[in-house]
Formats: C-alpha cells, sequence, structure tokens
C-alpha cells in the first residue's frame, strides 16, 4: 500500500508546482509541503514493510531448517549399519548442509509469490484510470510477455538443481571413501585415478552451476530492460490514441509502472525459483526420512505405553515363528526323517507326560541331540540365521 501511495503524492506535487509556476501565490505553500513530506514517508513506510517481509521469511525459513536438521540427526541415531549402507554418508552430509539451506532461500521469496501479481493488478488499475485501459492493458501485456519465458527458465533450474544435488552427492561419497581407505590407495598407487574421477565429478557439478547462474543472471538483466520497454509501450499506445501528455501523468504513470519491476518481474520469479528448488530438496529430505527402521532396541521398549510394546512383541514373536517353521518344513524337504529308537523314546517320553524314564529318557535325549548335531550345515545356518533375527534388541 505504502508503494502505491507514493505515485498519488508525487502527481499532487507535481501538480502544485505546476499551478505554483503558472500562477506564483494562487496554491498555498503548506499544500506543497504536505505533498512532498507525504513522498518521503511513502519511502521510508515502504522501506520498513518490505524489511518486515524479508524478516517473516528469514524467521520460518531458520525455523523450518532448524527442524529438519533434527530429524534428520534422529532418523540417523535410529537406523542400524545395514540401513545406512542404503544411504552412503554423502547424501546424509549434503541433505543436513546444502539442501536445508534451501528453506532459509525459499521462504525469504514466497511471500513475493502472491505479493507481485497483486501488487501489478493494483497498477493496471491506477494507470488505466490516469492514461486509459487500452494503453495500460499493452503496457501490462509487454511486462507480462516475459512470463513463459521465465517459467522455462524456472523448470530449467529445477533440473539443474536435482543433477547438482545428485554430483555432490556422488562427490562427497567418493572422497569420503578414498579419505577412509587412505593406507589402500597409497599401497596400490591408485592417486591419479581417484584424483581424475574426483575432478571429473567436480567438472560436471560446477558446470550445473554456471548454467544456474547463467539464468540467474538473464534473469536480472529482465529486471533492468523491462521499465524502458513497458513505458514505451504505454505511451507509444497513448500518443497513437490521439491525447496528449503532459508532465504529472508521465511521472505518475512511470513511477506506477516501475512498482512491478521489483516485486513481480524479479522478487516473484526468484520466489518461484527457490521454492522450485525447495520441492526438489524436500523430495530428498522425504525419501531419506521414509527409510525402514529396525525396531526399537529393549531398553527403549520399556518405555513405550504397555499396549504398543506387547504389540510389537506379539508381532515380533508371530513372525519368528513363522520363519522357524519355514526353515523346519524346507529342512524336512531336504532330508526324510528316518524312524529310529531316539525317535521312538522321544515319542514315548512325551506320551507319558514329558517326566521321562529314568537313564532310558536320558539316554534317548542324548541320541537325538546326537542326531540334531548331524543335520546338513544348510538347515543349521538357516536355523541360526532365524534365531539371529528373532535376537531380542531387533539387530541383525
Amino acid at each position: 500500500m505504502c508503494r502505491l501511495l507514493s505515485p498519488l503524492a508525487l502527481r499532487e506535487f507535481l501538480q502544485w508546482l505546476q499551478a505554483d509556476s503558472a500562477a506564483p501565490g494562487s496554491s498555498p505553500a503548506w499544500r506543497g509541503w504536505c505533498w512532498a513530506v507525504a513522498v518521503a514517508s511513502g519511502g521510508i513506510c515502504m522501506t520498513l514493510v518490505h524489511h518486515q517481509f524479508f524478516w517473516i521469511g528469514m524467521r520460518m525459513g531458520f525455523c523450518m531448517r532448524q527442524q529438519v536438521v533434527a530429524a534428520i540427526h534422529a532418523k540417523v541415531l535410529r537406523l542400524n549399519s545395514a540401513a545406512v549402507a542404503h544411504a552412503n554418508s554423502g547424501t546424509i552430509i549434503n541433505l543436513a548442509s546444502n539442501d536445508v539451506r534451501r528453506f532459509d532461500e525459499g521462504f525469504s521469496f514466497w511471500l513475493f509469490c502472491w505479493a507481485g501479481p497483486l501488487e501489478a493488478g493494483m497498477v493496471l488499475l491506477m494507470v488505466s484510470l490516469e492514461l486509459g485501459f487500452v494503453p495500460a492493458i499493452c503496457g501490462m501485456a509487454a511486462m507480462l510477455a516475459v512470463i513463459p519465458l521465465q517459467a522455462l527458465l524456472v523448470r530449467t533450474v529445477a533440473g539443474l538443481r536435482r543433477n547438482t544435488a545428485a554430483r555432490t552427492d556422488e562427490r562427497v561419497r567418493l572422497t569420503g571413501e578414498v579419505i577412509q581407505g587412505c593406507l589402500a590407495m597409497k599401497m596400490l598407487a591408485w592417486e591419479d585415478p581417484f584424483t581424475r574421477s574426483i575432478r571429473g565429478i567436480r567438472q560436471k557439478e560446477v558446470a550445473y552451476s554456471g548454467r544456474m547462474a547463467q539464468i540467474r543472471g538473464l534473469n536480472l538483466a529482465l529486471q533492468f530492460c523491462m521499465t524502458p520497454v513497458v513505458a514505451f509501450v504505454t505511451f507509444s499506445v497513448y500518443i497513437a490514441m490521439g491525447s496528449k501528455l503532459n508532465l504529472p501523468s508521465v511521472f505518475y504513470a512511470l513511477s506506477l509502472l516501475r512498482l512491478p519491476q521489483l516485486y513481480l518481474v524479479y522478487f516473484a520469479v526468484i520466489g518461484f525459483q527457490y521454492l522450485t528448488e525447495t520441492y526438489i530438496a524436500v523430495q530428498r529430505i522425504d525419501k531419506f526420512l521414509s527409510m525402514p527402521e529396525p525396531p526399537p532396541p529393549v531398553h527403549m521398549r520399556a518405555q513405550q505405553p504397555a499396549g504398543a510394546a506387547a504389540d510389537e512383541e506379539a508381532a515380533a514373536a508371530a513372525a519368528a515363528a513363522g520363519r522357524r517353521a519355514d526353515v523346519s518344513a524346507s529342512s524336512s524337504k531336504a532330508e526324510p526323517a528316518k524312524p529310529s529308537a531316539a525317535n521312538t523314546g522321544v515319542a514315548a517320553a512325551a506320551a507319558n507326560g514329558g517326566n521321562g524314564l529314568g537313564f532310558h529318557s536320558h539316554i534317548t535325549r542324548r541320541s537325538a541331540d546326537q542326531q540334531d548335531a548331524h543335520r546338513p550345515a544348510a538347515a543349521a545356518a538357516a536355523a541360526g540365521a532365524v534365531t539371529l533375527c528373532g535376537h531380542p534388541d531387533g539387530y541383525v
């Protein structure tokens, strides 16, 4: 609102100057001083409101960045070594350092994504009331003609950002592996191949970043060239319609037409560009946070509600029983059991209530243990794997 009131105060001040120059003393001096103070006050208010926009956006982005970093750290602590192997350390470092910065950049400009079009509509209305609807709509059309080009540039920036993030992950991962295996690399004299690999990845990353910088420079160039083009189109159509320009109308229209240059042509485009990069970063962070987690350890299960802990234990026991049954079935199919005296003795002992028959029962159990010891190695390994998977801490 302050940005729109300053051109009004400027037009009234110029009209007062024209009237006073044509007939000195016809207009009171205090009126001119009032309009001059109004022009200066509009600039001061615009500065305060402008910085408040950035303060709200930057504060929101800072809070979201801290929350996302905390969520990433908590996720890493809940994962075990087998789960972290699917996401290398370079990806995690890149998420917690580079991707979260998109919240600071995106939310600093998201307000202008709706403030820019709203201000452009108000400018169109005010210029129409001063110069007419046709010159105003022609000038705004010349300004809006660059929006399809800017939309294409935003899509290009999104693709470049995705490729840059992938190359950054690959470079950080390879650099970490080189640092961890530096002793083996020196022993095998692999310094040059790894140097060439890292340099090649870095060159691709720099190439994508350079193209993004070129697109940002093009957007900046559009910002500086839009105001002269829009003013030329507007005033040309106005004169072609047979109207005559005067000094207050010219400065009033120029002051209005240069307002969308900042909020619509520059800040709104940067806002859409940064929000697109933020959307890509959110997709990458969501993919990492959606990784499956192992069950919590025993000491953490005690802190859970009784119902939730009982449900988890029942589900884990049922899954372990199912795995043991599958392994037993596969082992029985692989090697059919032969009837023996030991098996007959065990069955008789079970039929007598499990109390056994003294020394004969002891001999029978020992024979059964010896028979279990001679099972195939594959079945024993499978049974051991099932027992390991059923560990109460839930770690493989």
